[in-house]
């Protein structure tokens, strides 16, 4: 019965060529998808409560050395899944990776990408960042112009000394910071 496989025993399948043949394509798709999908890969992964208009598919966007700091807030992590073993993931330029997770930067709405280097020179991960409005007052939301100083408050357009601690009755604060007696 060669057409019930369950009837034949694996020495004469392998001995057929043609079974021999299809046998080993089979095991070797099986192989290279294995391997294929075990390579590592970035994954984007979104800071919880954040949801983000996204921007054109091969948006342009700062590749950047440090976070960012004020007048950025953070969109989500991009980490390297998968085994690294063979190579696979493995970036070493910002700027290749940069390229290799632009569709997820801009789906993201990202405007700034840091890296993360591992000890061995790897990027390990990046950090994806949003521009947001301004975050410090302007001098004229203040009213002030320029700025006041350290240790002075703007109060109708003008800087005025505020003294730690706070003066007490009987007292005021002067240009020099310290509490003096009030003048009668």
């Amino acid at each position: 019965m060669h057409g019930d496989l369950r009837s034949v025993d694996l020495v004469t399948t392998l001995s057929t060529p043609k079974r021999s043949t299809q046998l080993r394509r089979i095991l070797m798709g099986v192989t290279g998808l294995a391997l294929v999908s075990s390579c590592a890969h970035p994954v984007f992964h979104a800071t919880p409560g954040t949801k983000f208009p996204a921007r054109e598919p091969n948006c342009t966007f700062k590749i950047l050395a440090t976070t960012p700091g004020p007048g950025y807030e953070e969109v989500g992590i991009l980490s390297i899944e998968g085994d690294r073993t063979a190579g696979a993931g493995s970036y070493t330029d910002p700027q290749e990776f940069a390229d290799k997770v632009r569709p997820a930067v801009c789906g993201a709405g990202g405007d700034a990408l840091t890296t993360e280097v591992s000890g061995d020179g790897y990027i390990a991960r990046g950090i994806v960042f949003r521009k947001v409005g301004p975050t410090t007052p302007t001098p004229a939301a203040t009213g002030c112009d320029p700025v006041c100083s350290p240790g002075f408050s703007c109060v109708e357009k003008q800087c005025i000394p505020q003294c730690n601690p706070a003066c007490g009755a009987g007292e005021t604060c002067e240009n020099d910071r310290l509490c003096h007696a009030a003048e009668k």
